[in-house]
């Protein structure tokens, strides 16, 4: 007798489509397409904006707004500074630079110049001589374009001056997708160059090592040669020239009566 085997739990159907064939998984459906081409959002086009829409004038509006702890961490954050305003307007010299700001983590100090037109020589002067004017700083000069003779200015400090003096050149634009809100965007256009800077002061170095190690060379041999000279050959030094020097030639005077001496340069 066979027993009919009753399941304590009822038998669950999975999820498959039925169908004469072998049972298919169901899988989502894939993106839809429209023709050839599968759907995309809707995409603006970015547009450049004149910089006097937003600012008309350098000193009246584009400073304030750029004072401003919200705006100026824009700038900081392009050029890797944390920058805190200390001052708009600050005399340094005959000038008045825009905006004088403190790096919060070396204390230096940071100086913004503004240009809402492409650079001049007045602002290349002018930062000179706020360079002059400070001991160690940071200068920022910030343009609507720069010319490649005030980058290459730029770039020529950043080699020729010690880590106490940096100097960064930014061009600001304006950009909005449609009717939205402009937005500022800030391009660095010259930056210092640590590496070259290094490479540049390590060259000085070793110029001026070697040009000690020769004349500490040239000032012991000129030296011995001295004692030499007198003690072995009887000469004698002119009375101008006792002190050995680095770089120096003795005239040595030979012969004890006036119209019986003679001279020797060396």
């Amino acid at each position: 007798m066979i027993e009919q085997i009753v399941p304590s739990q009822p038998f669950i159907q999975p999820s498959f489509i039925r169908h004469s064939k072998p049972p298919l998984l169901i899988f989502p459906l894939k993106p839809a397409f429209h023709g050839d081409f599968m759907t995309t959002p809707s995409l603006g086009r970015l547009e450049k904006v004149n910089l006097r829409k937003a600012w008309e004038n350098e000193s009246t509006s584009f400073t304030p707004w750029l004072a401003q702890p919200e705006n100026i961490v824009l700038l900081g954050e392009a050029i890797g500074l944390d920058l805190e305003v200390e001052a708009k307007e600050q005399a340094v010299g005959p000038f008045r630079a825009d905006i004088l700001c403190k790096d919060t983590e070396s204390g230096a100090w940071v100086l913004i110049e503004n240009q809402l037109e492409k650079t001049d020589h007045t602002h290349l002067g002018q930062l000179m001589t706020y360079a002059a004017g400070l001991d160690a700083v940071t200068i920022v000069w910030l343009a609507e374009r720069f010319t490649e003779e005030h980058r290459a200015a730029l770039d020529w400090l950043n080699r020729i001056t010690d880590d106490k003096f940096t100097f960064f050149g930014l061009e600001i634009e304006l950009w909005k997708i449609g009717e939205s809100s402009m937005a500022p965007k800030f391009n660095v256009v010259s930056k210092p160059n640590d590496w070259s800077r290094s490479v540049t002061e390590a060259a000085h170095g070793l110029l001026s090592n070697a040009d000690t190690y020769i004349q500490k060379m040239h000032l012991e041999y000129w030296s011995a040669f001295k004692i030499y000279a007198e003690g072995a050959r009887g000469l004698k030094v002119q009375e101008t020239d006792h002190t050995a020097l680095a770089e120096h030639f003795y005239r040595f005077l030979q012969g004890g009566a006036k119209r019986n001496r003679f001279h020797l340069g060396f």
